[in-house]
């Protein structure tokens, strides 16, 4: 019986080897028939399909199809006895010893022996051949089939998805370069409000707002248009505070100065001349060293005391000369004496009606930054006629000393205000850079704050618009030339007296301008196409209020005749 028990397990693994080849290919078949209409599909609509692990996943799907299918299907004892029997021309040899196992009786014993003997003559892979199923050939055709629609067949794109797909793509690389451009900004715009030493600015350039995640490039570049504007107008006030106008006005008062002869003084006035603290403050340093070191001769010391006490009296004077605020002041109606009281000068400023607060603000800080600018050159004209005055005494000069230390405060001073006037300019250059590619550029429709015009300086209430930059490069470095001067209060010139009230030209002129700007941004398509209408309908109307003004404004002449009998 172990005989005939070894051929059965034999003989079952062969049917069921054979059932699963015939199941996998048909399976197989299906499967390729699958993945070409998979692959129509793709063609038609145009989705993503990784094929590399489509067909993985399919010829998984198949073994696992004829797997099932073959447990399922799989023969029984009986079934294989009498496929042995059939296969092998034992005629139910094998087969009715497998019925009368276990019987005593002769016949049965003499049955299982026959059947024995039987078994050990018959050999499993003869009576089983390895044949390939009949229809084999349809998983091959199905390939095919699949490799030859991927060749011939088009990609259309019937619900735009490849669109859709190539947008994103491009919104993708977008948003990592801007990301990477904003960094740039701010880590270049770093290091110069470092050197400015405020704390706000910092403050305003780390400031990170609890806000969502920004999903595309716009939004990154409006959160960093703000954060550097919001610089920006903090540089601003620093530059146009009473430090940097006392800066700015000691410069314009150093010109002045005049060389006191031939002396060992010559390239520390040359210096202070041209506004360079830094500069003075290394020649002062090199007199202080050759003096110490014994280098200077008796001669040359008593030639440098003649020279500070020359530049001393020089300084006294020009601290006391009549200041700008003053001439400022005079020409707005006020008594240009209020200069040098700041107290009674916002007094005045506050009753002041053809003001706005911003010019109020820049006329109290141009007066607290010449303050400064007059106690300093007195601080510094004293200190020189101490020094020379112990020089020719034969002390040692130690008020020189405190010259150095007076102008190495000009020189952090100074360094703070490049600083600033770099920041500003980075922050400039950031803005464009960072306009370029949006729907509209920031700076074009800016609407004009009152006071504040591009123009001659002045005190007018309206003020020529804001005029979109090109963008452009700059190179951030120290230097010891001069700045530009700050924003001086100008002079407005009226018919008998002042006129209180808003300046109607001026206000024309920024319409006129700014209508002019907005029509070549629209005929060069710097402006999108969709919001050409909107911008012809805001300056239309500006145009319209501008002519009803126009028409209802009365003459110089009358105006003041009106005033004077009031």
């Amino acid at each position: 019986m172990d005989d005939i028990r070894s051929l059965l397990r034999r003989a079952f693994m062969r049917i069921l080897a054979g059932q699963f080849v015939g199941a996998w290919l048909m399976s197989l078949a299906l499967t390729a028939g699958a993945m070409c209409a998979l692959l129509l599909l793709q063609r038609l609509l145009a989705f993503e399909v990784n094929w590399q692990v489509a067909w993985l996943g399919a010829i998984a799907a198949s073994i696992g199809g004829a797997m099932a299918w073959t447990l399922i299907r799989r023969p029984d004892w009986a079934e294989v006895a009498r496929a042995v029997d059939d296969h092998a021309q034992l005629r139910e040899t094998i087969s009715t010893a497998l019925h009368v196992r276990g019987a005593n009786d002769p016949w049965s014993v003499a049955t299982l022996e026959n059947a024995s003997n039987a078994s050990r003559r018959v050999i499993v892979r003869q009576a089983f051949p390895v044949t390939p199923p009949r229809r084999w050939k349809l998983p091959l055709i199905a390939i095919a089939t699949f490799a030859l629609l991927a060749l011939i067949l088009p990609q259309w794109d019937l619900l735009g998805a490849i669109a859709e797909r190539e947008e994103a793509e491009r919104a993708r690389e977008e948003l990592i370069e801007t990301v990477a451009l904003v960094k740039a900004e701010e880590e270049q715009l770093s290091k110069l409000v470092e050197q400015t030493g405020d704390d706000g600015a910092k403050d305003r350039l780390d400031d990170a707002e609890e806000t969502p995640e920004p999903r595309t490039a716009d939004e990154v570049k409006r959160g960093a248009i703000k954060k550097l504007t919001s610089v920006k107008e903090r540089l601003e006030e620093l530059r146009q505070g009473a430090e940097g106008q006392s800066l700015d006005a000691m410069r314009r008062k150093m010109q002045d100065l005049r060389q006191p002869g031939a002396g060992p003084l010559n390239e520390l006035v040359d210096a202070l001349q041209r506004g360079d603290f830094a500069g003075a403050f290394a020649k002062l340093d090199d007199l202080q060293n050759r003096i110490a070191s014994g280098e200077m001769s008796d001669a040359e010391k008593q030639r440098l005391a003649e020279q500070l006490q020359q530049l001393a009296q020089q300084l006294e004077e020009i601290s006391k000369a009549r200041s700008e605020l003053a001439q400022q002041l005079q020409a707005l109606g006020l008594d240009g004496a209020l200069a040098n009281n700041p107290e009674a000068l916002q007094q005045a400023l506050e009753q002041m009606q053809g003001l706005t607060d911003e010019q109020k603000q820049q006329l109290m800080q141009m007066a607290e930054g010449l303050q400064q600018c007059e106690n300093q050159l007195g601080q510094m004209a004293q200190q020189m006629a101490e020094a020379g005055g112990q020089m020719m005494e034969g002390m040692d000069p130690g008020a020189l000393g405190a010259l150095g230390e007076m102008l190495g405060e000009m020189e952090m001073l100074e360094a703070e205000m490049a600083a600033c006037d770099a920041g500003i300019g980075q922050c400039n250059a950031g803005l464009a850079r960072l306009g370029q590619g949006m729907g509209t550029s920031p700076s074009i429709f800016t609407v004009p704050k009152k006071g504040q015009g591009q123009g001659n300086r002045g005190l007018a209430s309206g003020a020529p618009g804001e005029i979109e930059e090109a963008p452009f490069k700059t190179n951030k470095e120290r230097t010891s030339g001069r700045t530009q001067e700050g924003p001086i209060i100008g002079v407005r010139l009226v018919q008998e007296g002042q006129v209180v009230g808003e300046s109607r030209a001026e206000y024309t002129d920024v319409v006129r301008a700014a209508d002019e700007v907005a029509r070549e941004a629209i005929e060069d398509n710097v402006i999108p196409r969709e919001y050409h209408d909107a911008v012809k309908r805001y300056f239309g109307k500006l145009q319209s209020k501008v002519e009803t003004e126009k028409a209802g404004e009365p003459d110089d002449d009358t105006e003041s005749e009106t005033q004077e009998k009031k």
